[in-house]
C-alpha cells in the first residue's frame, strides 16, 4: 500500500489523484512511503517512460495464437509483424485472444480490421444528429485464414470494434463468453477554468449496423474459460476435406463457419476434456455437428459424448458393475499374438482422457487378457479400444477399430 508520495498522504484519493503525485518528467525521482505487511518504509524511485508489450504470441500444435492486450498507437503494426511471421511457420489457422481487452484507440483497431479484410467498413459511428459515419482503411488484407477470437465480459471498446467487423465478414468465429458492451464515443471539451468535461458524442455500430453499446457481442459457441485455448485449437486442427482417410474427423458449424477438428488429437490427453466440453456445448447450443461419410458429410446430434470420440468404431455391449481389479478378456475370430496385440489396445478414463497402463498375456490362440496396472476407480466409465490394424497371425487385420465401455461398481 502506498500510504505518502513525498510526504503527500494519499488517503481518500481515487486514483487518477494519487497518480498526478507519482508519475512526472522522465529523470526525476519521487519517494513512496510504502507499507507492507506490517511493515512501513520508504523508498526513492527514479521517472522513466515504461512502454507495456500490446501483443504477445506463440504457435500451439501448428496454430497461431496471438494475445491482444490493448489497442495501443503500433499495435497494429505490431499485429501484422507477429501475422507474417506466424505464416512463413504455416499455421493452420489462428486464434486472437481479446479476453481482459478494455480497448484503445480506435484508429488501431479499424487498421487492424483491414488486415483481414482490406479497404471495407470497419466500424459504423453515429453522432447525437443521427449521421452515420463509415470508417475504413485503405491498406489491402494480408491475411487469409481460419480465425477464432476468444472473448469475454471484459473485452471492450476496440476489441468490440475488431471482433464485430470480422464476424460480420464471416472471416471469424467468436468464442468465450458476451463482451462487455462499450460502444460509445466520448469527446473531452476544455472548459474556461482548465477543467475537461468528458461527454458521449455518438455511438459505435458493427459494419452490419449491429449495435454493441449496452449489449456486447455474443459469442457464437460460449465455452469455459478454461478450455477455450484448447478448444480453438481442437477446431483449427485440420481440414478434412483435403484428407483421403475420413474417419478420424468429425465437424462443427457455428457462426457462418465449418471448422474440422482431427479426433486423433482430440482423443490425446491434453486436449480431451476441451474435446468433451466443445461437443456438449455445441449440442446443447445448437451448433450443426458431423461425421464423415463416404466422401461428404452426415449431420449428426448424438448425445452419447462417447460417440464423437470414437465414430466409426464398432461398440459392443456395457459392462455394467466391474470390480476395480477387473482383467479383461479378449477373443478374436483367427489366430492372434500378443506382442501384435498390446500396441493396439486402450484403456481410457472417459472423464480426463488418462491411459491406464496395463498388461497383455496370451491365454490362447484367439485370446489375449488384458491386466490394467492398477485398480480403476469406483463409479468411473473406462473405454477399452481395439485399434483398426491389429493383424491376425495368417496376415489379415482388424478393418475396423471397436469400443468397450466398462462401469466400474460404485
Amino acid at each position: 500500500i502506498i500510504l505518502n508520495v513525498d510526504g503527500v498522504g494519499l488517503a481518500g484519493l481515487d486514483l487518477d489523484q494519487a497518480m498526478k503525485y507519482i508519475k512526472g518528467e522522465e529523470g526525476t525521482s519521487v519517494q513512496l512511503t510504502i507499507k507492507r505487511g506490517d511493515d512501513v518504509f520508504s523508498v526513492t524511485v527514479f521517472r522513466k517512460k515504461i512502454t507495456l508489450p500490446t501483443v504477445d504470441w506463440e504457435v500451439i500444435h501448428d496454430v497461431g495464437y496471438i494475445r491482444v492486450w490493448s489497442f495501443g498507437d503500433n499495435t497494429d503494426e505490431l499485429f501484422a509483424d507477429v501475422l507474417s511471421e506466424m505464416m512463413d511457420k504455416n499455421i493452420k489457422g489462428l486464434i486472437v485472444d481479446l479476453r481482459g481487452n478494455g480497448g484503445g484507440y480506435l484508429d488501431t483497431a479499424v487498421a487492424m480490421v483491414s488486415i483481414f479484410v482490406g479497404p471495407k467498413t470497419a466500424v459504423i459511428v453515429t453522432d447525437s444528429s443521427g449521421t452515420k459515419y463509415h470508417l475504413y482503411n485503405m491498406q489491402l488484407s494480408r491475411i487469409n485464414l481460419p480465425t477464432l477470437i476468444l472473448t469475454d465480459k471484459y473485452t471492450a471498446s476496440a476489441s468490440e470494434i475488431f471482433a464485430g467487423a470480422l464476424r460480420d465478414y464471416g472471416v471469424a468465429s467468436l468464442l468465450g463468453d458476451t463482451t462487455f458492451g462499450k460502444g460509445s464515443v466520448q469527446s473531452l471539451f476544455t472548459l474556461s477554468n482548465g477543467d475537461v468535461l468528458k461527454l458521449t458524442t455518438g455511438y459505435f455500430y458493427t459494419p452490419r449496423g449491429n449495435r454493441i453499446n449496452g449489449v456486447g457481442l455474443k459469442p457464437d459457441l460460449h465455452l469455459p474459460e478454461e478450455f477455450l485455448i484448447n478448444a480453438g485449437i481442437l477446431l483449427l486442427s485440420g481440414d478434412a476435406e483435403s484428407r483421403g482417410h475420413k474417419g478420424d474427423w468429425v465437424s462443427v458449424e457455428f457462426g457462418s463457419n465449418i471448422y474440422d477438428i482431427d479426433l486423433n488429437m482430440a482423443r490425446q490427453d491434453e486436449f480431451w476434456e476441451s474435446y468433451k466440453q466443445l461437443i456438449e456445448s455445441a449440442l446443447d447450443q445448437g451448433a450443426k455437428l458431423y461425421v464423415m461419410a463416404g466422401n461428404g458429410r452426415k449431420e449428426s446430434d448424438e448425445r452419447q459424448i462417447h460417440r464423437w470420440y470414437y465414430p466409426y468404431y464398432d461398440e459392443v455391449p456395457v459392462l455394467e458393475g466391474i470390480k476395480p481389479d477387473k482383467e479383461f478378456t479378449l477373443t478374436f475370430s483367427k489366430p492372434v499374438d500378443a506382442d501384435e496385440v498390446k500396441d493396439k489396445i486402450q484403456l481410457i478414463d472417459s472423464e480426463t482422457g488418462q491411459r491406464i497402463s496395463c498388461s497383455v498375456y496370451q491365454v490362447s490362440d484367439t485370446q489375449v487378457k488384458v491386466v490394467p496396472e492398477e485398480n480403476l476407480q469406483n463409479g468411473r466409465e473406462y473405454y477399452l479400444v481395439m485399434q483398426e490394424g491389429i493383424r491376425a497371425r495368417n496376415g489379415a487385420s482388424l478393418r475396423q477399430g471397436v469400443l468397450c465401455r466398462a462401469v466400474v461398481e460404485e
